[in-house]
């Protein structure tokens, strides 16, 4: 089943194009590593299947549903079932770890539970927000507030929140590149480990190692166009690693 297809998928930014003409499909479950050089197109791509930005040209249907075509209040359900993990963490300072967890739910709730949720969690969903960041080993910091945890820590939290979320398909724009290595292989284990329990995830990597040993599928983007879409083993082979290869740093982590 495809969860994805695109057909000439554009988007024309006011400064110039940020993507142009991209088509690809892909399948329920994969996990897919987006890599190119800064500035290739691969923040917009998420941008755009997240709905937060619309193309300038093309088609995206996510989930079974063409984008164009939905009003503000289908656009806001199929954003529910759609995580994203920003490398600015996106998290609330001003709140403990588990609200901000607990905000990742929002869209799928009540305004009467998101606001009860703010001051008060049920023991149900203290204790399956402190089994989540058990996973992520940050399980002791519950109710500290954001604000006082490392960057590293904080992008635990936002990887916690889209996991608690529940969604079909989890994006992640550069979500190690504020982390130290250690915690990149536990984030990256974490996705993988995700990713055979079904969800559907696509991770932008600078790291090409790393997309290249945790990931089933390859998108490469170079100056706006897809110009690589397999798998790694064929990638690395490719001329467009070569190219690419040149412009974006290796992490000595070797295929597996």
């Amino acid at each position: 089943m495809d969860i994805i297809v695109a057909e000439g998928l554009s988007k024309v930014y006011p400064n110039g194009q940020g993507l142009h003409k991209v088509s690809f499909s892909l399948s329920k479950g994969e996990l897919i590593g987006i890599v190119g050089p800064s500035g290739a197109g691969k923040s917009t791509f998420l941008r755009l299947l997240c709905g937060a930005i619309f193309p300038s040209e093309g088609t995206l249907n996510i989930l079974g549903q063409e984008m164009s075509h939905l009003n503000r209040r289908q656009l806001q359900t199929l954003r529910s079932k759609i995580a994203t993990v920003y490398q600015n963490f996106n998290v609330i300072p001003s709140l403990d770890v588990a609200r901000n967890v607990f905000m990742g739910r929002a869209g799928k709730l009540s305004y009467a539970s998101v606001v009860r949720g703010a001051f008060r969690l049920t023991a149900k969903e203290e204790s399956e927000i402190e089994e989540i960041l058990a996973m992520l080993g940050i399980e002791d910091k519950l109710y500290e507030r954001c604000q006082e945890l490392s960057g590293g820590q904080q992008q635990r939290v936002a990887v916690a929140r889209a996991i608690y979320c529940g969604a079909e398909l989890i994006l992640a724009d550069e979500p190690i590149a504020s982390v130290d290595p250690a915690t990149a292989e536990l984030i990256l284990q974490l996705f993988q480990s995700l990713n055979k329990q079904g969800k559907t995830i696509l991770l932008s990597l600078h790291q090409i190692d790393s997309a290249l040993k945790y990931c089933s599928k390859i998108l490469a983007f170079d100056h706006g166009t897809l110009v690589y879409n397999g798998c790694p083993e064929d990638y690395i082979k490719s001329d467009v690693s070569k190219k690419i290869m040149g412009n974006v740093p290796r992490t000595g982590v070797k295929v597996v």
